[in-house]
């Protein structure tokens, strides 16, 4: 029960992560969808760790059978479920192509609720601290 609830947990936060990446080198994040089944190789080669040699796998495989889900990425040699839950938030197997690297400063605000609240998500986390050096946060003991 508690791996399943890790699984879970996982998840919701790799989806919070945001439908961004940010790049150290040159302070662009991606913003949007790739979408799987009509990406040309420069597209696919957008998304962080994805260079010619697995943008043309994912070509050659496309070429053969379609993305019904966006899980049918394991599939495709080099890509397994970590890979996968890395780059899920970009992902769709269906819908216009719309990812593209913009400065951070200028990306798409994210809509409001109805009451004028933002829906971004309050940082920091009261429940994690933050490591000496600068580093990832860790859990509050």
């Amino acid at each position: 029960m508690k791996r399943v609830l890790c699984v879970v947990l996982v998840g919701v936060l790799v989806g919070l992560a945001a439908r961004t990446h940010a790049s150290p080198r040159d302070g662009l994040v991606l913003e949007g969808t790739l979408n799987l089944n009509q990406a040309t190789a420069e597209e696919l080669m957008l998304l962080p760790g994805i260079g010619p040699a697995k943008a043309r796998r994912i070509l050659e495989w496309r070429a053969k059978h379609t993305f019904r889900r966006v899980e049918d990425l394991t599939r495709v040699k080099g890509f397994g479920k970590k890979t996968l839950m890395r780059l899920r938030p970009f992902l769709a197997v269906a819908g216009p192509t719309t990812l593209r690297r913009v400065p951070r400063d200028l990306r798409a605000p994210l809509p409001s609720s109805p009451e004028g609240t933002s829906l971004r998500p309050a940082s920091p986390d009261p429940r994690m601290v933050q490591a000496p050096d600068g580093g990832r946060p860790t859990p509050r003991p």
